[in-house]
This record gives C-alpha cells, structure tokens and sequence, in this order.
C-alpha cells in the first residue's frame, strides 16, 4: 500500500516533521508516497532495527509466549477454585508447627539428653533444608535402620548442614 507523510504522521501519531526525518533517505514514487511497510519500519525500528520478516518472527514469539503464560495461570486459577492447590504459607506454617510439635514431644520424652539433642539435630537439618536436598532415599534408609537419632555418630543428614 502506499502512503503519504500525512497520513503516516496522523495513523502513528508522531509529528509530520518526525516522519520526513525518518523517511529521508527513501524515495518516494511519483505522487509522492512511499510503500507503508518500507515506511511503517523505518519509523518503529529505524534502519539498524530488524527486518519485517525478523520483526514478524518475534511477534510470533512473542505471541506464543503470552498465550502460554495465560494458559498457565488459568490452570493455576482452576487448581485453586477446585480445591487442588495448597498456598505455600500454609504448607510452611504446617511444616513449622509440625516441627514444634515434634521438638516438645522429643523434650518430653524419657530420652537421654544426649538421644534429644542427636534427634534435634537432625530435625533442624531437615528444616534448614529442602528435604531433595537431603534425598529422600537417605531419609528413609536412616528411618528404617533405627531412626532419625544416631545417637553420636554423624550421619549424611546432619552432615549436609554442617
């Protein structure tokens, strides 16, 4: 399509003076206009700027993006309304009173001062830590051959912290 400086200036809103600036060095036919798509490039992206077809590519990209994002958050949105998700503060604030409630428990306990104290280690290990981190192989192996206590000797989960 082609187009004049006038009508480039009002569709962009940019100055007529801006437009005759950008547009210097084209030349236009004999009325007078120029190609729109030549035109339209030069004002947005300047003659260093890619090219339409470049432009286009992005665009598409860019597009892609947008619409995958949507789709995430709608799918995160249909998680929550169905009851699906647990927010990240609850998880952390039932971990954590997990954690109290089990430290008290242990205190109370009829262990040794000494049992107490490998046990707790060993929870403050697992808090400070994300459990992959640790592995949950590892964690389960130490359950099963007696427990999480130790009782003195170092294991691969107080390790990690220490």
């Amino acid at each position: 399509m082609k187009v004049s400086i006038n009508w480039l200036a009002e569709i962009t809103g940019k100055h007529r003076a801006t437009v005759k600036k950008h547009l210097a060095h084209l030349v236009p036919d004999k009325d007078g206009k120029y190609d729109s798509r030549t035109a339209l490039q030069l004002l947005y992206v300047g003659d260093s700027g890619p090219t339409h077809s470049e432009a286009l590519r992005r665009l598409a990209i860019t597009r892609e993006k947008v619409e995958r994002e949507k789709q995430i958050k709608l799918a995160v949105e249909n998680a929550e309304n169905a009851k699906m998700l647990i927010r990240a503060e609850t998880v952390a604030a039932l971990w954590e009173g997990s954690f109290i409630a089990i430290r008290e428990r242990i205190l109370g306990s009829h262990l040794s001062r000494k049992e107490q104290e490998d046990i707790l280690w060993q929870l403050v290990a697992l808090q400070d830590e994300p459990l992959h981190v640790h592995g949950r192989k590892v964690l389960w192996e130490q359950f099963k051959a007696g427990g999480l206590a130790d009782h003195g000797e170092v294991s691969e989960v107080e390790s990690a912290t220490h």
